[in-house]
């Protein structure tokens, strides 16, 4: 027996984008780099884990919640500054968001030569076989 689950989460955030640029410098890809510098520049640490993964303007963001719902995907709307508000309704720019993985550091590995001097696999690395 295993857990199935409903739906899969995807986070989401709906930004006035006019905010920070006019219609002469708007282009998807300016927006998403800003969405991403206050990201990077938020003073939350689990804020500056997120970047952007795509952009859209939606028209009825009610109906598009609800095409993703039938589709098995549960829109997660979430603010990344206090100032920000969730918006839910009406229209928007929305971007969809990732969460970046931590980067495995390598420190405190090390790779010993077996006996006869040569790095065999497992073996070779210190492990048992």
């Amino acid at each position: 027996m295993g857990i199935e689950y409903r739906y899969d989460y995807t986070y989401y955030t709906v930004v006035d984008i006019s905010e920070y640029l006019t219609e002469d410098e708007f282009t998807w890809q300016v927006a998403i780099d800003i969405i991403n510098r206050k990201f990077e520049a938020s003073e939350d640490e689990h804020v500056r884990k997120f970047r952007v993964d795509g952009a859209r303007f939606v028209s009825d963001i009610d109906q598009w919640i609800r095409a993703q719902e039938r589709h098995k995907v549960r829109p997660v709307f979430t603010q990344f500054s206090s100032e920000q508000n969730i918006v839910r309704t009406g229209e928007g720019q929305l971007f969809e968001l990732y969460e970046e993985e931590e980067e495995d550091d390598d420190e405190g590995y090390s790779v010993q030569p077996d006996n006869n001097g040569s790095i065999d696999g497992l073996a070779g690395l210190g492990g048992r076989l």
